[in-house]
């Protein structure tokens, strides 16, 4: 006498997708005969392959990561946001204890002030994205000159000139204007005194 079965296969499909991308067809079996479902193994890999189930597992864990992602983007965008209030908060109480100093001798220092100040105006930035140091402004702006000049160069020069010549007169543009932003963006030598 034939088995009969207790669930049917969307039941099984939708237990099968739960198990997560570890999940395995043995151990659904299993899990179903736990659970007093009388179903034989034939039938749980017969159903996987008739009605697509990798397939549809496939689909699901691309959801679950992108729903996953889109979770850890958004709490990273409120962090984000947190620290940014966090820093202006800072900034606040700074400029609020620089004026307590000055009105009635509040304990903080000038420079624990300006140490809160400073703080506050760099978890700002950082937190917005925003340069933290005149290095990382001075490589955002060089970069955007040199963008910039490079659109210029093949508007105005490279129609005129034959390929071959373009692509040198590209190179060197790009070596000159590479050497210029080195020489630029270099620290200066500390004194030996």
């Amino acid at each position: 006498m034939a088995r009969q079965t207790t669930i049917t296969p969307d039941a099984a499909l939708v237990r099968y997708l739960a198990q997560g991308p570890g999940r395995s067809l043995t151990r659904l079996h299993a899990e179903l005969e736990r659970e007093g479902h009388s179903i034989h193994v034939k039938t749980v890999q017969r159903w996987s392959h008739q009605h697509g189930w990798q397939t549809y597992a496939k689909a699901h864990d691309a959801r679950q990561r992108e729903s996953q992602d889109t979770t850890v983007v958004s709490r990273a965008v409120a962090m984000e946001g947190r620290h940014a209030e966090l820093g202006r908060e800072l900034q606040r109480m700074a400029l609020m204890w620089a004026v307590k100093l000055q009105e009635e001798g509040h304990p903080l220092t000038p420079t624990e002030v300006a140490r809160w100040a400073e703080a506050g105006v760099r978890i700002e930035r950082l937190a917005v994205g925003a340069a933290t140091s005149r290095t990382e402004v001075n490589v955002q702006v060089w970069s955007q000159v040199l963008v910039a000049i490079g659109a210029l160069f093949d508007q105005v020069v490279t129609p005129a000139l034959p390929q071959a010549k373009r692509d040198l007169v590209a190179r060197e543009l790009a070596e000159g204007l590479n050497g210029i932003r080195d020489t630029s963006l270099a620290l200066p030598e500390p004194d030996d005194d």
